[in-house]
């Protein structure tokens, strides 16, 4: 598979991280780090524990941030109406925020599926 292949597969945007990123190689390298990140791992935690709003909240906007400097477009996508949602400045709260978490659930555990397939693919 080609990073180009894993971005089609995952819903990213390979021209936006081309832009971004400047090279397959970084892209290559970044898209693989991503499986280091522990921005989503904190959004969780936070969602089936305490609930805090502040911390869903900075859970919710780094994974965000990180979801759009990668260009995963998908993920982003689920990642900021859960952001806004948790927004301090928020003036109302989604009545479909259960739905949106199981979305994202789903949708981070196929593309981080799909990023360990690519990344044992790669030449050692």
């Amino acid at each position: 598979m080609t990073v180009q292949e894993l971005y089609e597969a995952i819903g990213g945007n390979y021209k936006e991280a081309e832009e971004r990123l400047m090279s397959e190689k970084f892209i290559t390298k970044y898209i693989v780090k991503y499986l280091d990140d522990k921005s989503y791992e904190a959004l969780m935690a936070e969602w089936n524990g305490g609930k805090n709003e502040e911390m869903l909240f900075r859970a919710a906007h780094t994974l965000k941030g990180v979801c759009l400097n990668l260009a995963l477009t998908n993920l982003s996508k689920l990642a900021e109406p859960i952001t806004e949602n948790y927004r301090p400045t928020s003036p109302t709260k989604r009545d479909d925020i259960n739905e949106l978490f199981d979305e994202l659930i789903k949708e981070q555990t196929k593309t981080v599926e799909l990023i360990k397939e690519f990344k044992d693919s790669l030449p050692a």
